[in-house]
């Protein structure tokens, strides 16, 4: 030990990202799945590029090479009687190669947790609650992927906070509010048809964060608000009404008044 130097932030200056307890990667369980799907595809396109370089074979018949040439330039075979010709290719199954890919994709998806939505299931105008099932296992891990970035990004704060203390502008890391949003498909007429039920039922501040496309809560009432102003102010109707109600009510305070005066 040479040299040590305080570095001030109270504890290791080091936030961990877990994706998991096991700390492995997504893909590292399937990747002996992934590496036999890579073999069954090359052998496919290998098996191609045998059935196109295929040898003929001749049988009974005896030919110079300039002649052999002249046959494959004109795509014609000039045979004696009794001599047969035939392409030596491999008789490969195609059915079973397709069915063992098909196999593979799908135990791909099923044990990395990671549906496939280019699968034909996934077609068509599908409800939100039935979009959740179908993708019930990587919810799952969605959540624990959370979980453990919120943890980082906590320990990482609470760093930054230990030298903004020190600068004399702390502030307190655990009233930050981190909230992830799904990147998943949704179907926004079943969500307006919930907030709208909840109505009345609900605070409007609630139903205004389940609206994925709404970042900023307060920022939206506050626009709402102002919006409703200026349409009640451009409605002459309702200016006139408003006229009425503060003149009458400003009538029914003076004549309370001047009763109390008597």
């Amino acid at each position: 030990m040479v040299e040590t130097t305080p570095h001030y932030f109270g504890m290791v200056p080091i936030a961990i990202y877990k994706n998991n307890e096991e700390q492995l990667g997504d893909f590292e369980t399937v990747i002996s799945l992934i590496d036999a799907y890579d073999v069954m595809e090359s052998d496919t396109v290998n098996d191609f590029d045998y059935f196109v370089d295929a040898y003929l074979a001749l049988y009974g018949f005896t030919a110079d090479p300039e002649d052999i040439a002249k046959m494959k330039e004109n795509r014609v075979l000039l045979m004696d009687e009794g001599t047969s010709a035939e392409w030596l290719i491999k008789n490969a199954n195609d059915t079973t190669t397709e069915n063992m890919k098909v196999r593979l994709d799908k135990d791909i998806h099923k044990f990395a947790h990671c549906p496939d939505m280019s699968d034909e299931n996934f077609a068509g105008n599908s409800s939100g609650v039935a979009i959740q099932f179908k993708t019930l296992g990587t919810e799952n891990l969605v959540s624990i992927k959370e979980r453990k970035f919120k943890k980082g990004l906590q320990q990482r704060f609470e760093l930054i906070a230990q030298i903004q203390g020190l600068m004399g502008a702390s502030f307190d890391w655990r009233a930050i509010d981190i909230v992830f949003r799904r990147n998943i498909p949704t179907n926004l007429s079943e969500l307006a048809q919930m907030v709208s039920s909840l109505d009345g039922i609900v605070s409007n501040k609630t139903l205004l964060a389940q609206v994925p496309f709404v970042e900023d809560v307060k920022a939206e009432q506050e626009q709402l608000a102002s919006e409703q102003e200026k349409s009640k102010m451009n409605n002459p109707f309702l200016q006139s009404a408003s006229l009425n109600y503060s003149t009458g009510a400003m009538k029914n305070y003076e004549e309370k008044e001047q009763t109390n005066e008597d």
